[in-house]
C-alpha cells in the first residue's frame, strides 16, 4: 500500500503552510498527487447564518463583499500551494503520473467539494490549529474524520513526517486498527516504530486484540523495521501515554480517534481531545 492521492485542507491562514509542506514532502517521496481543497467560508452559508430566509434581506453590496472575501482566500490558498510545491521541487498543476500539487475546483459548498474528493483520497492532511480552532476548517475536519472516516494527518509544524521515530498507540480497538492500516506507508518509512499501550485504558472487550505481540507481529509481517513495544503500567491519567510519546522523541503518533462517543469525551475529557490540544505533540495520524 502507498499513497497516490493526498487531500490537503486549507483555509487561507498562515498555518496552511504546515499541512502543505508536510503533504508535499510526502508527495515527493511517494510520487503522489496533492489535491488542495480550499475551505473558505461559503457565501451561501454565510447568508443563511445572517438571515434564515436565505439571505433575501442582504444587499447586493454585502453579497459581492462575501464573494470577494472567498475569492481572496482561495487565491491565498493557491499561492501557498504553489510555494509549497516549489520548495518541495515538485510541479504545480495536474499530472498523469508522478508527484504534483493541484488546487481542487470548488463545488457550490465546501461539503460538496469534500464529497467529490473523499472517495479517492488515501490520506487527508490538515493543520493542527485550524482543525481545532474556530472557523470553516474545523467543521470540515470533523466531517471528514467522523462522517467520511478519512484517515487524517494533523500537521503540527513544517518538519517532515517521514523517517525518524513513529509511535503507535495500541488499545485493540477498531479505530486504532484503521489508523495503523492507513498509516502503513508512513510506518514503512520510519526508522523506528514503538508500539505503546496504557494498560489501564483498555476496554474489557478489547483485551484479547490488545495484546502487544499481536500488533507488533502484524507490523513485522508488513515489513516495518525497528520495532519495539512499551507497556505503561498503573492507573495514571491520559497524559501518561502522551508523555511516553514525547520521551521517545516521536515525529509521528498513530492513534484511533474518538473510541468513545464525542459527547462523552467533550464532557469528561479523552485521549483524542488531549492529542489535538497539545502544542508539543508530534504529527498525529488518526482514524475513526
Amino acid at each position: 500500500m502507498t499513497y497516490r492521492t493526498i487531500l490537503t485542507l486549507a483555509a487561507g491562514r498562515t498555518d496552511d503552510r504546515d499541512a502543505l509542506t508536510v503533504a508535499c514532502d510526502l508527495a515527493r517521496r511517494l510520487q503522489a498527487q496533492v489535491r488542495t481543497l480550499p475551505c473558505a467560508p461559503d457565501p451561501a452559508q454565510m447568508a443563511l447564518d445572517y438571515d434564515l430566509y436565505g439571505g433575501s434581506l442582504l444587499s447586493p453590496e454585502l453579497i459581492a463583499e462575501m464573494e470577494a472575501t472567498r475569492a481572496a482566500l482561495t487565491a491565498a490558498i493557491e499561492a501557498a500551494a504553489r510555494r509549497a510545491a516549489d520548495e518541495a521541487e515538485i510541479p504545480y498543476g495536474a499530472s498523469e503520473a508522478g508527484a504534483c500539487v493541484t488546487l481542487v475546483e470548488p463545488a457550490p459548498t465546501t461539503w460538496l467539494t469534500l464529497l467529490k474528493e473523499a472517495p479517492f483520497a488515501d490520506l487527508c492532511v490538515v493543520p493542527r490549529k485550524s482543525a481545532i480552532g474556530p472557523g470553516a476548517l474545523s467543521s470540515v475536519f470533523a466531517d471528514a474524520l467522523m462522517e467520511l472516516r478519512l484517515p487524517m494527518l494533523i500537521a503540527n509544524g513544517e518538519r517532515p513526517v517521514s523517517g525518524g521515530t513513529a509511535v503507535v498507540a495500541w488499545n485493540g480497538g477498531m479505530e486504532a486498527g484503521r489508523a495503523i492500516r492507513a498509516a502503513m506507508p508512513l510506518l514503512l518509512l520510519a526508522d523506528n516504530v514503538l508500539v505503546a499501550q496504557h494498560k489501564a485504558r483498555i476496554e474489557w472487550d478489547q483485551e484479547e486484540a490488545a495484546v502487544l505481540q499481536r500488533c507488533t507481529g502484524y507490523l513485522q509481517r508488513h515489513g516495518v523495521r525497528g520495532l519495539e513495544s512499551l507497556q505503561i503500567e498503573g492507573e495514571g491519567d491520559r497524559g501518561a501515554l502522551l508523555q511516553a510519546v514525547k520521551d521517545a522523541g516521536a515525529d509521528l503518533l498513530v492513534a484511533g480517534a474518538y473510541g468513545h462517543p464525542r459527547w462523552q469525551e467533550f464532557l469528561f475529557g479523552g485521549f483524542t481531545r488531549a492529542l489535538f490540544a497539545d502544542e508539543d505533540a508530534p504529527h498525529v495520524l488518526v482514524s475513526h
